[in-house]
């Protein structure tokens, strides 16, 4: 039976097996087990085939999610969960974009997600939220511009700012970010922050990343639209009220 280096060895020596390994082996169980229920499958000489199976899986569980009775924070974190597992990301976060004394800003609403911790250790609380200008970092320049961004190296983006980082203690070294968009207004940036076993995340990671941020953005649409509705009968009860 061949030791430890000999294996580590001989994967130095073969990168393109060690690749392949890894996309028809690892990447599969890494995917399988972001679902809750196991799948048999026979045969992973495939990783496109498993792929879409699971993906299916996935797809299935986040259309139910959406069409749960429960609140926007919960929805959400269930999607960053799930995406942050099959992009390998080491966690995630989502910043809701407000204005305050007319002033636009980024707030920490869900914090450091990850695939197994807690919903209510995620939410952040009013008291001790994270608030800065929207006009700050990738973040930042992500609701501004209102395009995703996929940043290899956030030490060589001079949109970058390590203010986060200097109040929790995190080392951000790459990181995707999308923003959640409506009606051409920014309403929250979701971020996935350093890869897992690489340097930066790929651009497969990208696309992933994106694809699966049309739950999230359809889940904020949902909660934007039952807002500003609200809002809407508030204004018009309290115009009957003045007008009695």
């Amino acid at each position: 039976m061949a030791d430890k280096a000999s294996v580590e060895k001989y994967l130095e020596n073969n990168p393109q097996f060690a690749k392949e390994y890894f996309d028809k082996k690892v990447r599969a169980e890494a995917l399988a087990a972001a679902f809750s229920a196991p799948l048999d499958i026979k045969d992973t000489a495939s990783f496109k085939e498993i792929n879409c199976v699971l993906e299916a899986g996935l797809i299935m569980e986040l259309v139910q999610e959406l069409q749960k009775p429960g609140n926007m924070e919960q929805c959400l974190h269930k999607v960053l969960q799930r995406v942050g597992l099959i992009i390998q990301a080491d966690r995630l976060s989502y910043f809701q974009c407000r204005g305050r004394n007319g002033t636009p800003e980024l707030t920490t609403c869900l914090f450091d997600v990850t695939p197994t911790s807690k919903f209510e250790a995620n939410l952040v609380d009013p008291q001790t939220e994270i608030v800065f200008p929207l006009e700050m970092g990738i973040v930042g320049h992500t609701a501004q511009s209102k395009k995703p961004q996929n940043v290899p190296d956030v030490s060589a983006s001079k949109k970058f700012s390590d203010f986060v980082d200097k109040q929790t203690g995190y080392k951000t070294k790459c990181m995707l970010a999308y923003p959640m968009v409506v009606d051409k207004e920014c309403i929250g940036v979701v971020m996935a922050l350093n890869k897992i076993g690489a340097d930066a995340f790929t651009a497969e990671d990208d696309q992933l990343f994106q694809k699966y941020m049309n739950f999230a953005q359809v889940i904020t649409l949902q909660h934007h639209t039952a807002y500003m509705f609200n809002c809407g009968v508030q204004a018009q009860s309290g115009a009957a009220l003045v007008g009695q």
